[in-house]
């Protein structure tokens, strides 16, 4: 099994995936670590499953590091990060909502994985995303 398939997903940002990403490009040069990162939403059928393996109910609303909260999810938040001049993607986290994501916590979640991203020694020259309502705002 590889380091990746070993990473439990939950929604947010995935510090694991960070840690690789980091130590992946640890030895490259700059032209090769200019990235874009791509975000878009998508509908999900709402419902509510028991996690025996971690005794959590998942479904719910959660934006990761700002906050969970009691409503049915009903849409996904997907943050990816692309190489420029290398051929690569990752995605870096998600996060469920009750009807879209509203445009000010698109925001804070963006600003979030461009800190992350920089933080792993990529270069973020570019966001990138569909033309959704909220995606105008942000």
């Amino acid at each position: 099994m590889g380091k990746m398939e070993k990473i439990q997903m939950q929604p947010g940002f995935h510090d694991a995936i960070l840690a690789l990403i980091k130590e992946k490009f640890a030895g490259s040069s700059d032209q090769d670590k200019l990235c874009v990162i791509a975000f878009d939403e998508i509908h999900l059928k709402a419902r509510l499953a028991y996690q025996r393996s971690d005794d959590i109910i998942e479904g719910f609303a959660d934006h990761g590091p700002l906050g969970r909260s009691n409503a049915c999810a009903d849409h996904a938040l997907v943050m990816m990060v692309r190489g420029i001049t290398k051929h690569w993607k990752q995605p870096l986290g998600f996060f469920l909502s009750a009807g879209t994501t509203k445009a000010t916590v698109q925001q804070q979640l963006l600003v979030q994985c461009i800190r992350r991203v920089t933080e792993a020694g990529l270069t973020v020259l570019a966001t990138t995303c569909d033309m959704g309502t909220n995606n105008q705002v942000t």
